[in-house]
């Protein structure tokens, strides 16, 4: 609504993990600002699910792992490579999607909170990920810009 107030007309939520679900709170905000006589066109878009689109389009593979696996950890691996732990990483649970309900928590995938192998990760994987990442955002951006209001 401050956003809206200071003349903002189109809002993006940029979502960073499949688990968040934003939509619903945007729908809220929306219509709030309308009942308000504000309007803007809020879009609540998610790289989460879009990682696993980009890993199945760039690399034909659709990774098992969630938080800390390979493909989480491939894309930390380029930019931050200092951080991570290599001689701590050990294999999680496979997450698979089909087996777990709509609502769900980590911990219910493995309970230390991780799902894959993060042994597996590379920065060479993470930089092209990383590369397709950003392809989806400048077309989303790109496609929020080209929307009228």
């Amino acid at each position: 609504e401050s956003l809206a107030r200071h003349h903002f007309r189109k809002l993006v939520v940029a979502m960073g993990c499949g688990g968040h679900h934003c939509l619903p709170a945007a729908m809220e905000a929306r219509a709030a600002l309308r009942r308000t006589g504000l309007d803007a066109k809020i879009w609540a878009i998610g790289p989460g699910t879009s990682y696993y689109e980009i890993a199945k389009q760039v690399f034909d593979w659709e990774p098992a792992d969630i938080h800390g696996g390979e493909f989480p950890t491939s894309l930390f691996l380029p930019k931050r490579p200092d951080e991570v732990r290599r001689h701590q990483l050990t294999a999680g649970q496979p997450f698979d999607a089909s087996t777990v309900p709509d609502a769900w928590f980590t911990d219910e995938v493995d309970p230390r909170g991780f799902a894959g192998d993060p042994r597996k990760a590379s920065a060479e994987l993470g930089k092209r990920l990383l590369e397709g990442v950003t392809e989806f955002w400048l077309g989303e951006l790109r496609r929020v810009d080209k929307t009228p209001m």
